[in-house]
Parts: structure tokens; C-alpha cells; sequence
């Protein structure tokens, strides 16, 4: 039930390697779900990988619950095939489901404290 809730809510979207999905700085508004590929979580200078995600991670949820601009800057590794849950729509579908919000948000602020 709810990943047939959360799928009509997505956006697909396909990155070429290289590609800037976001920059450390920018107002974030949504999170990202890797369906196929890896992506490079950058620190804010872009001089250090802090992490490489793959099929089945999600990131960008930091600047979602936080309310903050994004803390890193996420850049395609290969290429990318995103799926975007954009802020209203992941209140909307979550708002059923508080044990799927509790483990996002618990990564949220284990990625966020490994930032600091």
C-alpha cells in the first residue's frame, strides 16, 4: 500500500555522469531515490567523496526535514536513473506511515552529525 502510495507520487529523471544533481548551498524541496546507478555525495568544497550510493538509496532528505539549505553536493557517478519525491508530496503519502518517517529521519541525522 505504500509503495503504490509513494509511486504515483514520483518524478523520474535521468542523469548523465558527472551531472550536478545539487549543490552544497541550494534550497532543497525534495529527496532523491537511486533506481539504477551510482551517485557522489560531495563535501561542500567538492574536494572529498563522503559517500557513493547506489540502487535502492535515497539522499537530499536532509535539507527536506531540516528546512536547511543542502549540506553537500550530490553528482552523478555513472549514469543515473532518479526518481524525486518532491516536499508536499512526501508529507502527503508519509503522513500514514509515521515508522517510515522515524527510520528516514534517523538517517537524516546520522548523514547530517557525519557532515559536522
Amino acid at each position: 500500500e505504500f509503495i503504490l502510495e509513494i509511486a504515483q507520487q514520483l518524478r523520474e529523471r535521468i542523469v548523465a555522469p558527472n551531472e550536478c544533481i545539487f549543490k552544497a548551498g541550494d534550497f532543497g524541496k525534495e529527496v532523491f531515490f537511486i533506481a539504477h546507478g551510482t551517485v557522489n555525495i560531495w563535501d561542500q568544497s567538492e574536494e572529498k567523496v563522503l559517500n557513493t550510493l547506489g540502487k535502492g538509496n535515497f539522499f537530499g532528505e536532509i535539507a527536506l526535514f531540516k528546512d536547511l539549505p543542502r549540506t553537500a553536493t550530490a553528482r552523478a557517478n555513472t549514469y543515473c536513473d532518479l526518481y524525486i519525491l518532491n516536499q508536499h508530496a512526501f508529507e502527503e503519502v508519509f503522513e500514514g506511515y509515521p515508522e517510515i518517517v522515524k527510520r528516514i529521519q534517523l538517517k537524516a541525522e546520522q548523514r547530517s552529525q557525519r557532515l559536522l
